[in-house]
């Protein structure tokens, strides 16, 4: 039961158990919407607690970027989320402690007023932040395009070049939010300098700690690599960045993986990239030795009891020679999220954890629409579990006019799952 939060009885007056889902992002929003079910049939007091008040898909940014949309239309209010009414949703709520050992969130409300949460089972979709003094210079330094405040200054930077500057992409860390995200920036800002007619004049440069490349296949990085070679954007894999000289506009790179450090150096005049990132402190805790939260592939299991991780919260890795880490955007996260509900919805049921594993779906797909520029798209859709119709696989097309139109399809239909057709009409 919910002690301390108000949680219910069922008919016969036993205590029912509390779900607390922690987050109100695609994972977060998926776990409440699938578990207001156990809410509407009285099996469950569901919570979700989110410590913010409004959502936005980190994909509309690009939209942003140059000036297709505004920022104001990118926000949904939480308030506006189709869930049941039996979910007990709070808002501007921080959870700034975790017991795992006694199930029990420490809370605190925007008026400052502490509370305590017992739950029996918690579904943690909480995100990670952005941290950008892990590395030095890096915070005073780099336009980081996970931070929406980051954007419109990303969108000016670009937009004051005259011809001649470099413009480096710097990948700091891994893993980091959408994988083809660092691509899309890049393939976008040659769209922009080359609608100022400066293009020819200056250099792009994208690195990334992983090589030969940071995702998918053979196919993917053909695909991908072909597209950068053709818009002259240079591609650096295998570096991280070590620090960021401000006063020198130059970034320091090392090489990314074990055995002896080679170093290089980039000068740029617009340093764009991702910061290193991690969980709310709260969570830290419960993280593994890379910084995330551990869940089983399939399942969203972690090793505390009751406790279930999806998103860019968790840490999964794909049952691949050799293994490689599972992808957390937003996209995955749904499908993660039903897993995990799944296997909650079969123990409230009074399955055991062996049979609640047989209920959870087999396979795991999911696409997504990276933008290339002047309203061309590339499909990336990774098939990562096997299931009845074969082994894992990944689709990835050169691009297309119709991926670019699907990913604003794509958005809106995310936009009406969550939140209707009105938030659709509004943006």
């Amino acid at each position: 039961a919910c002690l301390g939060g108000g949680g219910g009885s069922s008919s016969d007056g036993a205590a029912l158990p509390c779900v607390v889902v922690v987050g109100a992002g695609f994972g977060g929003l998926t776990a409440a919407q699938e578990l207001g079910r156990l809410a509407d049939e009285g099996k469950a007091h569901v919570v979700l607690v989110d410590a913010g008040d409004r959502f936005m898909i980190g994909g509309d940014l690009q939209y942003v970027l140059t000036g297709r949309k505004t920022m104001d239309e990118l926000w949904v209010p939480l308030k506006d989320a189709k869930l049941s009414n039996k979910v007990d949703v709070r808002l501007k709520t921080e959870v700034v402690e975790v017991d795992h050992e006694g199930k029990e969130l420490s809370l605190k409300a925007a008026d400052g007023k502490t509370s305590k949460l017992k739950y029996d089972y918690m579904v943690l979709a909480a995100g990670i932040k952005s941290d950008g003094t892990k590395v030095p210079g890096v915070a005073d330094n780099m336009l980081d395009i996970c931070n929406w405040q980051h954007t419109e200054k990303i969108t000016e930077a670009i937009n004051n070049c005259q011809g001649g500057e470099t413009i480096v992409f710097a990948t700091s860390r891994a893993p980091y939010k959408c994988p083809p995200a660092p691509f899309e920036y890049v393939f976008l800002i040659d769209e922009m300098l080359t609608n100022k007619g400066i293009r020819d004049s200056c250099r792009i440069v994208l690195t990334t700690p992983k090589k030969p490349f940071p995702f998918g296949n053979d196919r993917t990085k053909e695909v991908f690599v072909s597209t950068m070679e053709k818009k002259n954007i240079e591609f650096i894999p295998g570096f991280q960045v070590a620090g960021v000289r401000g006063d020198d506009k130059a970034v320091d790179l090392e090489s990314f993986g074990p055995g002896d450090k080679e170093t290089r150096e980039l000068k740029y005049d617009v340093l764009v990239g991702t910061w290193p990132q991690l969980p709310v402190a709260p969570f830290r805790p419960l993280c593994n030795d890379k910084g995330y939260v551990a869940a089983d592939v399939r399942t969203m299991e972690t090793k505390f009891e009751g406790v279930f991780a999806v998103g860019d919260v968790s840490w999964m890795m794909l049952p691949s020679t050799p293994p490689k880490p599972h992808p957390k955007a937003g996209g995955f996260a749904i499908p993660c999220a039903e897993n995990a509900c799944a296997m909650i919805e079969a123990l409230i049921g009074g399955d055991s954890l062996e049979e609640a594993r047989k209920k959870v779906p087999e396979g795991r797909k999911a696409v997504c629409y990276a933008e290339s520029g002047f309203e061309t798209g590339i499909v990336v859709g990774p098939k990562l579990l096997p299931d009845s119709d074969g082994p894992p696989g990944f689709l990835c097309e050169h691009p297309t006019e119709e991926a670019y139109h699907n990913k604003s399809k794509w958005i809106a239909d995310i936009k009406e799952r969550f939140f209707g057709a009105a938030a659709v009409s509004n943006t």
